[in-house]
């Protein structure tokens, strides 16, 4: 019996087994973080780029404008989690909004889901 069983049963064996130690599917990048900027005083490239200017806890309203950087919404995956708020972990891609020398964020920026632009 067990030569006519012996090799399904450890093939039953391995393959529960290997799905035992299998990762589950990582659902991070269905999930948005949103950041504001919390940079007030400058609008230029440099500081609109600073990741360190946007933060996940500090939440202000958008007048949906296009001319200053004000919300950003990027996948959990591309975000650090640390003492219970998000951190981006890349700086953040920038273009000229429609006034001058005011910059917003770029949809080429990692894990870009969408942004809200004030005036």
């Amino acid at each position: 019996m067990i030569k006519k069983y012996g090799f399904g049963f450890i093939a039953v064996v391995a393959a529960i087994t290997a799905s035992a130690f299998t990762a589950p599917k990582s659902e991070l990048a269905d999930e948005g973080v949103t950041f504001h900027y919390t940079e007030p005083s400058s609008f230029n490239q440099s500081a609109v780029q600073d990741k360190a200017n946007w933060s996940s806890n500090a939440p202000q309203s958008c007048d949906d404008g296009e001319s200053k950087a004000c919300e950003l919404t990027v996948n959990q995956s591309e975000t650090t989690l640390i003492s219970g708020q998000r951190y981006l972990n890349n700086n953040i891609s920038a273009v000229e909004g429609i006034t001058s020398g005011e910059y917003v964020p770029s949809p080429s920026t990692a894990g870009y889901m969408s942004k809200s632009d004030r005036d």
